[in-house]
């Protein structure tokens, strides 16, 4: 095992599947210099395409690219970003296997990164994954750890259709965690049930995922076990384990740093009570980030979605007023 970073574990995943396969190719903005994915430069400098900042000529490019034969990786750094190569991913990668009735794909990985934590500002710091969850043709990864990171990539790359990996702009540099040395993958679709819980499931990904590890040990301490589930991906949602979990526990929480109105929250919370509306023992609830936008340096905390939150969220759905500060 190695004890590595967001930002190393993608350049690992992504230098591997080079060397696996040639017709992995990475674009990226200024990625020939020093200062962005200097690794994979060196590693495997064919490989790796210098594009000019234009979004939308990165990709429709990777979509030609992939059409082609090749297996483009196109890294728009920010999230926010997306919004300029939206026709291309929503419009053109997700529809082709669709009006070609399967007989042409487009197995194309967009990555990008974003959320509070650095002081960025409303451009660099949206989580814009719900943007995308109703786009049929397209998978949504959003890894919590490195170990992900790179598992999650991995599959990405070598999955036959668009794929969105989302990463996140805190934990990209300051989260380090475990990765196996040896090859492995981590399946799109499947969640992961990071803690065992038997009072309340705790759905949840990326930054809402760090603070939630941290309050399992703490609201141990006050009697309330909590089972940890991370979707790993949104599409494909892994509903079964989900539903198996609050089955289990009998109440629900879900929390992301995505917006609260309108967030992959309510269709999260949506399929549980589909189910089964007796699954429950109380309402679930939901903790996601207010309809506003992020702001620039360390404020930016304050303002998505936060620990005191989610804890608020784990005393409501359990009936109990938490204790006092």
């Amino acid at each position: 095992m190695s004890f590595i970073t967001f930002h190393q574990a993608y350049d690992d995943a992504v230098i591997e599947e080079m060397r696996r396969d040639s017709n992995v190719v990475l674009l990226g903005q200024g990625i020939s210099g020093d200062d962005f994915r200097p690794r994979i430069k060196k590693a495997v400098p064919d490989n790796v395409v210098d594009m000019p900042i234009a979004e939308a000529l990165m990709t429709n490019g990777a979509i030609g690219m992939a059409l082609a034969g090749l297996r483009p990786i196109c890294d728009l750094m920010f999230e926010d970003f997306t919004s300029l190569g939206f026709d291309a991913i929503v419009n053109q990668a997700a529809k082709i296997r669709f009006w070609s009735n399967g007989n042409v794909k487009v197995p194309m990985v967009v990555t990008a990164a974003s959320g509070a934590g650095v002081g960025l500002g409303n451009n660099h710091s949206q989580k814009v994954a719900g943007w995308f969850t109703n786009v049929p043709g397209v998978k949504i990864a959003l890894p919590s750890t490195p170990h992900d990171v790179k598992g999650l990539l991995k599959s990405a790359i070598r999955d036959d259709d668009v794929v969105l990996v989302f990463l996140h702009n805190r934990l990209n540099y300051k989260c380090s965690g475990e990765v196996p040395d040896d090859e492995y993958v981590v399946p799109l679709g499947k969640a992961y049930v990071a803690r065992q819980g038997t009072d309340v499931t705790v759905v949840c990904w990326q930054l809402a995922y760090s603070y939630t590890m941290e309050l399992a040990e703490e609201l141990a301490l006050d009697g309330i076990s909590i089972e940890v589930v991370d979707p790993r991906t949104l599409c494909p949602l892994d509903k079964k384990t989900i539903v198996e979990s609050v089955r289990k526990t009998g109440r629900l929480v879900v929390a992301h740093e995505e917006p609260y109105k309108f967030g992959p929250g309510a269709e999260i919370i949506t399929a549980v009570v589909e189910d089964d509306p007796r699954n429950f023992k109380a309402p679930p609830v939901r903790a996601g980030t207010p309809m506003t936008a992020i702001p620039c340096f360390s404020v930016d905390l304050d303002v998505v979605v936060n620990k005191a939150q989610i804890r608020a969220a784990i005393y409501q759905v359990m009936g109990r007023s938490p204790p006092a500060a």
